[in-house]
């Protein structure tokens, strides 16, 4: 896809987003069959807290005494941290197979079978040190913050240093998501066993398609996050009988918790295809 004599070849944006979405519906069968499990496990998690956070809503409505009280029961905060837990491990098997279905041509396995292999433990791996490599910025002025005490009096105060506070935050939390975009190569690459691109070559590999990468991930992810927001929000707007609205939210949670698996392969594709055109070239 790229010239040899090209160092530092431009992603072609508009391709590489219509190449992501038609390998997605290409490969939506194959899709199913790699998100088969954690559909059905996220679901039955997220069914779970939609009914419990409906009794506990009712809760407070119901007694006018609970309401100082929002604190939400030790059980629901339990369950909600092992559902996201279930959400990663999902994001990162559906991504791996994805990964290596498209490179590879490898035909997915039975969902959720990629959990003992060293490719996925390699995946999250390096997700784990990019995610720490992008917070070095953020963590570093929190570290200026306390050793210079810049941090207002209260939470209202505007003292001479909150305008450079806000201006260093921003440029912290873009430059850890410049981190993370420019790095964001090697995920393809652990997914599929190549250990042969570091994160200097990512760096380098990904200069000057920072923000085309960022569009591409946006294109990918932003159309069907608000479609599955709109779905949610209409699936529990619908009125029902006042014995039914358990059952609303377990059942619209569920929904909205699958869909948004079923289309996570979509940015899943873009990176695979910006990781083929900007680490392999031809």
């Amino acid at each position: 896809m790229v010239g040899k004599g090209i160092s530092h070849p431009k992603l072609p944006l508009r391709q590489t987003i219509r190449l992501s979405y038609s390998s997605y519906f290409e490969h939506f069968r194959d899709g199913l069959r790699i998100s088969a499990f954690w559909l059905a496990i996220a679901a039955m998690f997220d069914a779970a807290m939609g009914w419990m956070q409906a009794t506990w809503m009712a809760h407070i409505v119901e007694d006018p005494r609970a309401g100082p009280d929002l604190t939400p029961p030790v059980e629901m905060t339990v369950l909600d941290n092992i559902g996201s837990v279930v959400v990663v491990f999902a994001c990162v098997s559906i991504a791996v197979a994805w990964h290596r279905l498209l490179l590879l041509e490898e035909r997915p396995g039975r969902s959720g079978g990629n959990l003992a292999t060293s490719a996925l433990w390699l995946y999250a791996s390096a997700a784990i040190v990019i995610c720490l490599l992008a917070a070095i910025p953020f963590l570093a002025l929190l570290l200026a913050t306390w050793a210079f005490d810049w941090a207002p009096a209260s939470s209202e105060a505007i003292e001479p240093q909150t305008p450079f506070l806000i201006a260093a935050a921003i440029a912290a939390y873009a430059t850890g998501a410049a981190i993370l975009l420019r790095l964001c190569l090697l995920l393809p690459a652990c997914a599929i066993g190549d250990l042969t691109l570091t994160i200097t070559g990512a760096w380098r590999r990904s200069r000057g398609n920072s923000w085309r990468l960022f569009w591409g991930i946006v294109a990918c992810i932003g159309p069907t996050a608000v479609i599955v927001g709109v779905v949610f929000l209409i699936m529990v707007s619908i009125p029902v009988p006042t014995g039914l609205y358990r059952v609303q939210w377990a059942a619209s949670a569920a929904i909205g918790i699958c869909c948004w698996l079923i289309t996570w392969p979509i940015w899943i594709a873009f990176l695979t295809h910006a990781f083929r055109f900007l680490a392999r070239p031809a």
